[in-house]
């Protein structure tokens, strides 16, 4: 049959216009329309082989929907399935593909291509057919409203190859994005959640080079989607979080820190006393270093979530936990003072700064309980926190800010005092201006600052504090004269020392 030899004698022809592609259809007519299987899937293979070296350009509208008529046919075809598919592929990748013509092909695909009957590649075909359809066409798939979810549903579930899953995941995360998904959210969980965690490890010598971290962040981008898996996502997520793996943990709490931004202050509200409960053991108990950060990671996620809504006053979780955290280090001797430290310094990185006053009345306490030597290695987080506490509205908070200063600035010496040399001007400027006798009222806010005045040139270096000296005695001068005896007595001693 001439028809056999179409690929090796016409390739280089159709490419380069010598012959037609009805050229080619009429030559592999026989095989085409043979009533042997195995001929006519050979027939439509080699038709497919010629389209995906067309080009382009030789292929306008009409010729496009022809050929896809055709194809769509040849999905009803147990024999010539596999061979459709490729040049299905092809023709849905032309920008000749038809709109009117995508609705079809996609109910063509559930009704005609069985994906648990049919092998990785054939299936993979399907997916990059559907990828190409979602990106070309979204709209026209929209349109089809519930019986795309419906029945995109149906191809995606139980897919277990890792080429596969790829694909899948990609297309997921866009559905689960751009369409109307609340109806149909248990259905998309059950196919996505139910390969989390990824537990993939490649073979060796992998030809597709697919890693576990590949697999995991995509599932990831899956998961993290839609807000309408919230409610039923915290509960697996706290199943997992009980593993005894160190992977799984940290797989889950990297996870769980990307998701619940997504989820949202609702689900964070309702789930977080069970998250934080969960959490805090792999923070307080950790079983290595990296289980801990990420667990730190998702606290801070947590708070982050429960801190975007518009109140401007701490939620009762972080409230406590930060009262957690405080009795934690009146016993600064105990192991976990160590990671409650961590914890605070977790809440402090992440809060949104209207939320910031609590955080500080912590951060104080962590300054008056503990050793320098447990808190210092932090000070470049910690620093610009102290510096905010130096502006709030609160005058109390102001002061318990400024005394938690002159503590640190009392245990330092200028050799190792950089994160507070490194802010010495701003500091200097806000205490000269909470030790003005005019326009403060309060004696324990004035006393406070001019404390940390004198006590900064034991804490910063000759060379960085000179060039303040004139302004700060001249502030002095002027508390000399406030109406306060401790206020005037501390000036003293402060101008002393300047």
């Amino acid at each position: 049959m001439d028809g056999w030899r179409v690929t090796s004698s016409t390739l280089p022809g159709v490419a380069e216009k010598d012959f037609t592609l009805l050229n080619v259809i009429k030559a592999l007519g026989p095989a085409l329309t043979a009533e042997e299987g195995d001929h006519r899937s050979r027939g439509v293979e080699l038709l497919s082989t010629v389209m995906e070296k067309c080009p382009p350009e030789r292929l306008d509208k009409h010729s496009t929907h022809v050929l896809y008529t055709f194809y769509e046919q040849k999905l009803d075809d147990s024999d010539t399935v596999i061979p459709a598919l490729h040049g299905l592929l092809t023709l849905v990748s032309l920008p000749t593909f038809a709109s009117s013509d995508v609705v079809s092909l996609f109910q063509a695909l559930v009704q005609h291509v069985n994906m648990k009957a049919h092998v990785q590649s054939t299936r993979y075909i399907v997916f990059r057919i559907l990828d190409t359809l979602v990106a070309k066409h979204r709209d026209v798939l929209k349109g089809m409203g519930d019986e795309f979810l419906r029945k995109y549903v149906s191809i995606v579930e139980g897919e277990k190859d890792p080429r596969n899953l790829l694909m899948a995941f990609s297309i997921d995360r866009v559905v689960l994005i751009e369409w109307e998904v609340k109806s149909y959210i248990e259905d998309f969980f059950d196919v996505t959640f139910c390969y989390f965690p990824i537990t993939f490890k490649p073979p060796p010598n992998d030809p597709y080079k697919i890693s576990t971290d590949d697999l995991k962040a995509a599932l990831r981008s899956c998961l993290s989607a839609s807000p309408f898996f919230g409610t039923l996502a915290v509960p697996i997520f706290m199943e997992k979080l009980a593993a005894t793996t160190a992977a799984v943990k940290q797989d889950v709490l990297q996870t769980m820190s990307i998701c619940l931004p997504v989820y949202g202050p609702a689900v964070a509200q309702k789930f977080g006393n069970t998250i934080w409960d969960a959490v805090k053991i792999e923070i307080f108990q950790p079983i290595d270093s990296e289980t801990e950060k990420a667990a730190l990671e998702a606290t801070s996620a947590l708070v982050q979530t429960l801190s975007s809504t518009d109140e401007k006053s701490p939620s009762s979780l972080v409230t406590a936990i930060i009262t957690e955290c405080i009795e934690i280090l009146k016993e600064p001797e105990k192991n976990k003072a160590q990671h409650a430290i961590k914890v605070l310094s977790a809440l402090l990185r992440t809060t949104h700064p209207v939320r910031k006053t609590a955080y500080l009345a912590a951060l104080t306490t962590l300054v008056k309980y503990l050793p320098q030597s447990m808190y210092m290695h932090q000070m470049t987080t910690l620093m610009p926190l102290f510096i905010l506490g130096l502006d709030l509205p609160e005058v109390e908070m102001r002061a318990n800010v400024i005394e938690a200063l002159v503590t640190l600035a009392s245990e330092t010496d200028a050799s190792e005092a950089g994160a507070l040399a490194e802010h010495v001007s701003t500091v200097i400027n806000a205490l000269t201006k909470n030790a003005l006798p005019d326009e403060m009222t309060s004696t324990r806010l004035r006393v406070a600052a001019l404390k940390c005045l004198g006590v900064l040139p034991q804490a910063v270096s000759y060379e960085r504090l000179h060039p303040y000296t004139s302004n700060v005695l001249r502030q002095l001068g002027r508390a000399l004269d406030d109406r306060s005896r401790p206020v005037r007595k501390v000036a003293v001693d402060a101008r002393e020392v300047w």
